[in-house]
């Protein structure tokens, strides 16, 4: 938002023009520059050509974000008003009465800020103000009331959005319409303020439809004890609804679903279920005003599933935060994201990944038809062979860049795929597997040691010289932040894998030969799989015949998402050198 009113360039003393001149202001100098202040509004200035149009972008954008806001009591209301029960509302929740007038009350606060405070906002600067609007907004009106939500506490969900959310509402709303008028467009105040709130205006559809895809990802059902006439209840001290069972009951009564699905099993959970949880009931009307599709009326434990509304609010809070820091000039975010997506896609390169390689070669190929001694050297030569790559990569991508240009990281992306088709070949042609698996790693290596050295030269080339030092380390800040992300990613989408095909495996085998192997039976798997009590090995050996290993595909889903990271990257970077440059000052 540091930029969102005047998009890197704005006026520092705008001339008085007839209606209809064009207007224009003359850039101050770099050391007239430094004397101010850094959120001074003085610092960031129009050379004379600049096209003022370009200013309706950020602003439209801002103007977006803040109109998300009036989504809320429609599409969120409802689920926050049943945000612990779920499936229909509980004692603990919010009411729609206690909930819906907050959004008329935040806008009256911001109204009466900005009556009072008239005479003293000029004089507190555009970019102060914009800045504290910018993060006041997405943290009162979504972040700090969806942790009062999670604690229950309507007090704070009230204090939040009336009083942080209405303070930062009036940072930006009514700032923007007056600033782009006599700044702006004093010649067209009308055409401009109206493209202005047709964007103000669109952002109860952008939220709406963000919200509701959020929801439904997010969203996880609750646990159901049983059919509205078959589960026994009573009412407790305050009122709620409490089931309870006897422990022992057998299978007519309660004890399994209270007690296995509470405590997992074990005196504990036969002691809950006998002193009563709380729960809800779910009408048919009740399942489709929450949003979940299948389920079926009844009993519900409250505290078991969610309904996403506290996610969805989180998510909500870093989409308007980065939409209210939407830049006239989106170079340096261009760069940000291409150096942290190609530094996440690097795969293998730096020192702190190269134990990588090793775990990756013995996953996918000890499996193999090929002589355990071959599979062993390569494990052991392979990080080796990773950082010769990576340091040919930073021999050879500097000169090749100051001939061809910055742009070709795209290559990464086709080798990222490629590693994907030597794990589908390992069990047919093992060695043509394993050479175009090296092949295809060492070239993706490569192509990321690539980024660094590019990154100073490309930082130059867009923005000049006079601020480089400073742009490259906010930059430079993305490759150690990428490679510990990528790090864990990979890692981290491999143990999903493992668990997978584990799982997938366990359901094909023998009870008896299961619970003889393992000790327990097989619905006891995912616990025994995440303990590694039950492995893949050690559940290939009482599989059916015939079932493949599937240790070559584990690293499948990771090598898709690194494709992406690398294609996400080759976009932006094409992006920041096709879009007009930033001005330099």
């Amino acid at each position: 938002m540091l930029r969102v009113l005047r998009g890197g360039q704005a006026l520092s003393r705008p001339a008085l023009l007839a209606p209809g001149r064009r207007l224009l202001c003359v850039a101050s100098s770099s050391e007239k520059q430094k004397r101010h202040p850094l959120l001074s509004d003085e610092r960031i200035t129009a050379e004379p050509g600049y096209n003022r149009w370009l200013q309706l972008v950020p602003a439209c954008v801002a103007g977006t974000a803040l109109g998300t806001y009036f989504a809320v009591p429609g599409v969120l209301g409802p689920h926050i008003c049943r945000a612990t029960g779920v499936v229909a509302s509980v004692s603990s929740d919010f009411s729609l009465g206690e909930v819906v007038p907050l959004a008329a009350t935040m806008s009256l606060v911001a109204g009466v800020l900005a009556a009072g405070l008239a005479n003293y906002s000029a004089g507190f600067g555009v970019r102060r103000v914009a800045l504290a609007g910018s993060v006041l907004f997405p943290v009162g009106i979504y972040a700090l009331p969806a942790l009062a939500l999670q604690s229950h506490s309507l007090a704070a969900f009230s204090a939040a959005t009336v009083g942080v959310g209405g303070v930062g509402f009036y940072c930006i709303y009514p700032q923007l319409p007056p600033f782009i008028t006599t700044r702006w467009f004093p010649d067209r105040k009308g055409t401009a303020v109206s493209i202005y709130f047709c964007a103000f205006g669109s952002g109860m559809i952008v939220a709406s439809k963000a919200m509701q895809a959020m929801l439904a990802h997010f969203r996880t059902p609750p646990t159901r004890l049983g059919g509205l006439a078959e589960v026994p209840l009573s009412l407790g001290p305050a009122g709620e609804r409490l089931a309870r069972a006897a422990p022992g009951e057998g299978e007519g009564g309660l004890a399994h679903p209270l007690a296995g699905k509470l405590a997992g099993g074990g005196g504990e959970g036969a002691s809950r279920a006998a002193e009563g949880v709380e729960v809800v009931l779910a009408t048919p009307r009740d399942l489709v005003a929450s949003g979940f599709g299948g389920l079926e009326e009844g009993v519900y434990l409250v505290g078991s599933g969610s309904n996403g509304v506290v996610e969805t609010m989180g998510g909500m809070a870093v989409l308007t935060f980065c939409l209210l820091h939407a830049h006239g000039t989106p170079h340096l975010y261009l760069l940000w994201a291409s150096t942290g997506a190609l530094g996440t896609a690097g795969l293998a390169a730096p020192p702190p990944r190269s134990e990588e390689p090793s775990f990756m070669v013995n996953d996918v190929f000890g499996g193999a038809a090929l002589p355990a001694s071959v599979i062993a050297a390569t494990a052991v030569a392979f990080p080796g062979m990773v950082g010769g790559a990576n340091m040919a990569g930073r021999l050879v991508w500097g000169p090749v860049s100051d001939r061809l240009g910055r742009g070709a990281t795209v290559l990464s992306v086709p080798a990222l795929l490629s590693l994907l088709l030597a794990t589908s070949m390992v069990h047919a042609e093992p060695e043509t597997a394993l050479a175009l698996f090296k092949a295809a790693s060492l070239t993706a290596v490569a192509v990321f040691a690539g980024g660094p050295v590019l990154l100073a030269p490309a930082v130059v080339d867009v923005f000049g010289a006079r601020d480089a030092t400073a742009i490259y380390g906010r930059l430079w800040m993305m490759l150690p932040a990428a490679n510990f992300f990528g790090a864990t990613l990979v890692s981290r989408v491999r143990e999903y894998s493992y668990s997978k095909h584990a799982l997938a495996i366990a359901e094909t085998c023998d009870e008896a030969a299961f619970t003889a192997t393992f000790g327990a039976p097989p619905a006891e798997a995912q616990s025994l799989i995440a303990s590694k009590t039950a492995t893949l090995p050690l559940l290939l050996t009482i599989a059916p015949e015939g079932t493949v290993d599937p240790s070559p595909l584990l690293y499948d889903d990771a090598f898709y998402t690194l494709a992406g990271f690398s294609a996400l990257a080759c976009v932006c970077n094409l992006a920041a050198y096709r879009l007009p440059r930033p001005l330099r000052l």
